[in-house]
């Protein structure tokens, strides 16, 4: 979908309980914001659910770094499915897939004062971006460092998928094709945790739009934990 399209989704009327978040608001927040701090968008990608009733909106600002963009990612409904949902953070300007994600985000019903706080988390986004941008450079460093075997890879690969259930059955076919045979060249250490790293972020990313922000953060804090762990030497891989 388009942005026309998805503004064409009927809105629901606002109840005495009910505030709906309409996407031509969303539209209207994201390019004022992104005037304001000079920055143009060089992507969005729409995924949909239920005729529009429900939304993943995902908006890549352009920066002035060679390997990150800035992204907002923003889930929204008109049947009440799920509450707004909203994220931020650096994605690899390569191949768009969403890197480091904030510690904070907003996930709120859309009753009260939910436009107001969303409003005000997306200021507040906008105004760390280069903080945001700096974390993933960190963290691509760091993970560069660790350089893993196949045999280790594969272990933390199945961690993910019958451990943590970070990744299905259908991403971790994804997830093995790329380590197979990267789509894309992302100059690192190919035989590193960031490259583990890179491609999980990869096969998730079409991630239902439910729980897409949860897995992403739950990826991101299973590779941060993972580090910290072989490197204090708390974590024995064989």
């Amino acid at each position: 979908m388009t942005r026309n399209d998805l503004n064409l989704v009927p809105v629901p009327e606002e109840t005495r309980t009910y505030k709906p978040i309409s996407t031509n608001l969303i539209f209207q927040t994201i390019d004022k914001l992104a005037d304001k701090n000079n920055l143009y968008i060089k992507q969005e990608l729409f995924d949909v659910k239920q005729k529009g009733q429900m939304q993943r909106m995902r908006f890549i600002f352009d920066t002035d770094h060679p390997k990150f963009a800035f992204e907002v990612a923003i889930m929204n409904s008109y049947n009440k499915t799920i509450s707004l949902r909203v994220g931020s953070g650096s994605s690899a300007a390569i191949c768009w897939n969403l890197q480091v994600m904030a510690p904070f985000k907003i996930q709120e019903k859309h009753t009260g004062e939910v436009r107001e706080d969303l409003l005000e988390f997306l200021t507040d986004s906008f105004k760390i971006q280069q903080e945001q941008i700096q974390n993933a450079q960190t963290l691509w460093s760091a993970l560069d460092y660790v350089t893993l075997s196949k045999k280790e890879i594969s272990q933390l690969a199945g961690r993910m998928f019958f451990e943590e259930k970070l990744i299905g059955a259908d991403q971790a076919m994804i997830l093995r094709r790329e380590l197979e045979k990267p789509s894309f060249n992302y100059d690192y250490n190919p035989e590193s945790l960031n490259s583990l790293y890179q491609h999980t972020t990869f096969a998730i990313q079409n991630e239902h739009p439910t729980t897409f922000l949860q897995t992403q953060q739950g990826v991101q804090s299973f590779f941060v934990d993972t580090y910290e762990e072989i490197t204090n030497n708390k974590l024995i891989l064989v």
